[in-house]
């Protein structure tokens, strides 16, 4: 019977490297390590596997050599970034703020006319116009104000592809009745937001 086959003692202490190595050979090979960990439960693996070797001690000028790259590296970086972002800014928004809503003074004063008419029972009546050069779809939210300038309610419109100078009008407040509809009867109207995209 070969060293591999005999019977173990559960209470008889073993050397590993002898059961799964070459008897006598007084370290395993690589391969016996490796299999020796992968074979072993997670817990097991991380008592088996060697202890990482200690970080070489580095010297103070090539620390302070390492430390000056490093810096140099951080400062380009941070100089290209600030070059670009000023480079880029023309005080324009960007299309995700168009879009979003994020640039509303923006979008009215240069990509959309809103004529606010006046409140009857059919709702408020509203021409949205494509004032800028090029085809824009809108998203436009309207506010009604009381009196003493508190929301009374909100209502948005979304448009489909405008060209150019294409209006369209539309009716926002429309399937209000009772109470709501009288307090819309005196309230003044506002946008509160409008997107371009």
């Amino acid at each position: 019977m070969s060293p591999y086959e005999r019977q173990i003692d559960p209470l008889e202490s073993v050397d590993l490297t002898l059961v799964m190595g070459v008897p006598g050979q007084a370290t395993p090979s690589r391969d016996e390590t490796l299999e020796r960990l992968i074979g072993a439960p997670p817990s097991a693996q991380r008592l088996l596997a060697p202890a990482p070797a200690a970080p070489t001690p580095v010297g103070p000028s090539r620390l302070r050599l390492s430390l000056g790259v490093a810096g140099a590296a951080v400062l380009a970086v941070a100089g290209l970034l600030a070059a670009v972002s000023l480079a880029g800014d023309s005080g324009a928004p960007t299309r995700a703020a168009k879009a979003n809503g994020a640039a509303t003074a923006h979008v009215l004063a240069r990509d959309l006319g809103v004529s606010l008419g006046t409140y009857a029972a059919g709702g408020l009546p509203v021409t949205l116009t494509n004032t800028s050069e090029r085809t824009l779809a809108y998203n436009v939210t309207v506010e009604a104000l009381d009196e003493a300038g508190r929301r009374v309610t909100l209502d948005a419109v979304f448009t489909t592809a405008l060209t150019p100078g294409q209006a369209t009008s539309v009716r926002l407040f429309a399937n209000h009745t009772g109470a709501t509809a009288d307090a819309l009867a005196a309230s003044t109207f506002r946008v509160v937001e409008a997107s371009a995209y």
